[in-house]
C-alpha cells in the first residue's frame, strides 16, 4: 500500500484510533483530552491503578505521566510491554530525563509544560509510526531518548558515559541512508495527514458536490509538494476518465488546463514542473482523484 493511500485510509477509517491518557492531575489530563481532535477516541485514567485495569491490545497510543502516587508511570509502561502490547507510548512528565530512561521502552519523552501544538504533533507522529517496521520504530525511540538527554547538562546526569554512548549511536544512525529515508517517509506522511485534516475542516461547511471537489483540489494545490490536482468520473464501459474540476497555480502552462464545462475525453493529466512524464489513469475508481507533484505524480 502506498504512503498516500495508507494515510488516507487511516483518516477514513470508521474506527477512530483509541488514545489512553494517564495522569493523576485531573485538570491536566482533561486539558490534554480537550486538545486532541474529535477524530480520536480518547479515554482518561487518573491513576496508575485505573490505567492498569484499562491496558489492552486495542489501544493505539498511550500518553503516560511518569510520576504518579501508587503505581508510577514506569511500572505501567513495563506492564504494557510485558503484555506484548506494542502501541506507541509517550511519557508526558515533569520528571527531568536522566540515564535511567535508556532502558525504558517508550517512544517519546516530553517534559511538562507541554503546548497544545506539541501534543497534537506528537500524537500525529506516533500514530503514523505504527505503520513502520519495528526496527524503524526503535530507531525513532532511540533518537527521542538521545534528544531528551541532550537537553540536560552532562554533569547533572547519573551516568554521563552511558548518555554519551547513546548520543554517539543515535548520531551514527541519523547519518545512515536508511534513517534518512525513514525520516523523509515520515515527513511525507505528516504533510499528507495535515492536508487531509485541513480538507476535512473545510468540507464541514461545503454542501454542493462542485464545492466539495473545488475545495479538495484547491487545498491540495496550496500545499507542498502538490502542483496540480483534479477530480473526474470514470466510465467503466469505455474505460475512460473524464476530468471534472482541476486546480493549478497560475504558472501552470495553458496546455495543462481545461474548461470544467468542456473537459478532455481522456484521463491524461499534464506533466509537472519536474519534467516527469504525463500520467494516464488506467483503472481508477468510479470517482477519480489525481494530483501532480514536484516528484513523480501521486494518485489517491
Amino acid at each position: 500500500m502506498s504512503e498516500s493511500i495508507a494515510a488516507a485510509s487511516a483518516n477514513d477509517s470508521a474506527e477512530a484510533p483509541t488514545i489512553l491518557i494517564v495522569d493523576d492531575d485531573k485538570d491536566l489530563a482533561d486539558t490534554y483530552a480537550m486538545w486532541l481532535p474529535d477524530e480520536y477516541d480518547v479515554e482518561i485514567r487518573y491513576s496508575g491503578v485505573q490505567a492498569r485495569k484499562r491496558i489492552d491490545d486495542d489501544l493505539d497510543l498511550v500518553l503516560l505521566d511518569r510520576r504518579m502516587p501508587g503505581i508510577p508511570g514506569d511500572k505501567i509502561l513495563e506492564d504494557i510491554r510485558e503484555q506484548g502490547i506494542d502501541c506507541p507510548v509517550a511519557m508526558l512528565t515533569a520528571v527531568e530525563p536522566d540515564t535511567d530512561i535508556i532502558d525504558l521502552k517508550f517512544d517519546e519523552y516530553l517534559v511538562k509544560p507541554i503546548t497544545q501544538k506539541k501534543l497534537q504533533d506528537t500524537v500525529d507522529e506516533l500514530l503514523l509510526r505504527r505503520g513502520f517496521e519495528p526496527d524503524a520504530r526503535d530507531l525513532f525511540a532511540m533518537e527521542s531518548k538521545a534528544e531528551a538527554l541532550a537537553s540536560r547538562d552532562e554533569e547533572n546526569l547519573r551516568d554521563s558515559e552511558a548518555a554519551a554512548e547513546l548520543q554517539t549511536e543515535a548520531e551514527r544512525a541519523t547519518e545512515s541512508e536508511r534513517v534518512s529515508e525513514l525520516k523523509s517517509r515520515l515527513e511525507r506522511l505528516q504533510r499528507l495527514t495535515s492536508i487531509i485534516r485541513e480538507i476535512d475542516k473545510e468540507l464541514v461547511v461545503a454542501s454542493e458536490r462542485e464545492e466539495i471537489e473545488r475545495t479538495v483540489c484547491e487545498r491540495l494545490v496550496e500545499s507542498d509538494p502538490y502542483e496540480l490536482a483534479w477530480i473526474g468520473d470514470y466510465t467503466v464501459s469505455f474505460q475512460q476518465t473524464t476530468p471534472g474540476y482541476l486546480a493549478a497555480p497560475p504558472s501552470t502552462p495553458a496546455r495543462c488546463r481545461w474548461s470544467t464545462t468542456s473537459p478532455p475525453t481522456t484521463g491524461r493529466s499534464c506533466s509537472n514542473r519536474s519534467g516527469s512524464r504525463p500520467t494516464t489513469s488506467r483503472s481508477p475508481p468510479a470517482r477519480s482523484f489525481r494530483s501532480a507533484t514536484k516528484t513523480p505524480s501521486t494518485a489517491f
